[in-house]
């Protein structure tokens, strides 16, 4: 197990960690300490900052307010920092003049919020010790399978990072829903138009953070995630590639490789040969692989793909709706049963919220292996008392997002609102 070797008395007992939780508690909760829990101001003016510091904070008259960030430009919210002797004491996120009140009790630090309450800044989840749940591994096709289905495959780019890469997951999810409720519509009249699509994932080679010897090898979605439960949640059936490999004979193929664009002023629509349409409008040409007629396939794999066609294709407009058009319209030309959409990340459709996020994240379930692994962790070293599980992104958020990104004072008095409300005493 993982733990193994790790030396007991660097793990607290069950004692010192209590003793801990009844300090952590009196320096919380000090007898003059009152914060009130009311809806976050307009994000108009300081002066309802200022009027919402007062009523929360009424014991601090010397309390300094302002808002953090441009006033409701472009549906980005600022904050409402109330400070005091230079020390954030609340805080939260203000809303727009005729937007909807997410949340609007809490005072927060957060920029949005999601059904798991995580954000692209403040990542912040309640929760009690995981449950170890039996794993169930994503179902393998059969070897001769393949001339009853069609295979959608992708890839992102290489500086495209883990996160980013998950939500692009969702938007090829959505693409192959949508495919599969046209081909439903189309079994009605027989054809190969009734074939159903299966979403091939791509294989984790190098990526950006992620430091191994041998990252060409790849490491599978179902080494990370539990892919039953990804086609149960989903309604989609998926492979790792290395399934889809053994369906094609242990070949890394497909009949037709796509770099998809969306269509800019009068670009004209459909297929191209000439890489320099996608090249000079957001997207980027594949590098060509070590044989013929292959490309680099999934962040620099040591099996590249093999493509029979190639080509650039201008879409109307960036949605998943063009994207289902042009992987529909080429599976029927020579009727092709495997589609590489190259760069799906190029087409910027992913995000941390929005209709898909909100539509696919619950598909994504860690593998059986790491709820073990945080059982085991959470038993040890968080002695299975209720904690409260923060992420913090600064580094690169702290200067491409300035204006959202809250001060580590700010997240730290957003962390102890949480606590205090959950009645909770320990942080990880």
């Amino acid at each position: 197990r993982w733990s193994e070797g790790l030396q007991a008395e660097y793990l607290p007992t069950q004692p010192e960690i209590l003793a801990a939780l009844d300090l952590a508690r009196a320096a919380r909760h000090p007898a003059s300490e009152k914060v009130e829990s009311r809806p976050c101001p307009e994000g108009t003016d300081d002066t309802a900052c200022e009027s919402w510091c007062r009523a929360v904070l009424p014991e601090l008259p010397s309390l300094v307010a302002r808002l953090k960030g441009a006033p409701c430009i472009d549906g980005i919210r600022p904050q409402c920092v109330c400070k005091d002797s230079s020390i954030t004491r609340a805080s939260c996120l203000a809303r727009c003049p005729g937007a909807a009140d997410p949340e609007a009790i809490e005072t927060s630090t957060t920029t949005s919020k999601s059904k798991t309450t995580s954000t692209t800044t403040t990542t912040i989840v309640t929760t009690a010790a995981p449950a170890v749940q039996n794993d169930a591994q994503g179902k393998k096709e059969k070897s001769g399978s393949s001339t009853k289905k069609r295979y959608l495959l992708y890839d992102n780019r290489f500086q495209v990072s883990f996160a980013a890469q998950v939500e692009v997951l969702f938007v090829a999810l959505g693409i192959v829903k949508d495919l599969n409720r046209r081909a439903e519509d189309a079994c009605k009249g027989g054809g190969s138009a009734c074939l159903s699509w299966t979403l091939v994932l791509p294989p984790w080679c190098s990526l950006l953070h992620w430091y191994s010897d041998d990252a060409g090898r790849g490491t599978g979605w179902s080494q990370l995630f539990d892919l039953e439960q990804m086609v149960e949640s989903s309604g989609v059936q998926v492979l790792d590639f290395e399934s889809y490999m053994m369906v094609t004979g242990g070949m890394a193929s497909a009949d037709l490789g796509v770099v998809p664009v969306a269509r800019i002023g009068n670009m004209k629509e459909g297929p191209t040969k000439d890489m320099q349409v996608c090249d000079q409008n957001g997207q980027h040409s594949p590098q060509q692989g070590s044989s013929r007629g292959s490309v680099i396939y999934s962040g620099y794999c040591d099996s590249d793909i093999k493509v029979e066609e190639f080509h650039c294709q201008v879409v109307r407009g960036g949605s998943v709706k063009a994207l289902v058009d042009l992987v529909e319209d080429s599976a029927r030309t020579k009727k092709r049963r495997s589609v590489l959409l190259k760069h799906l990340d190029g087409m910027r459709l992913h995000s941390p919220e929005g209709a898909l996020a909100e539509n696919f994240h619950a598909a994504l379930l860690p593998a059986s292996w790491l709820r073990e692994a945080a059982e085991t962790f959470t038993e040890d070293a968080l002695g299975r008392i209720p904690y409260l599980g923060v992420h913090l992104r600064r580094n690169d958020f702290a200067v491409t997002h300035a204006a959202t990104t809250p001060d580590v004072e700010a997240a730290a008095a957003r962390i102890n609102w949480v606590l205090q409300k959950k009645k909770m005493e320990q942080v990880f």
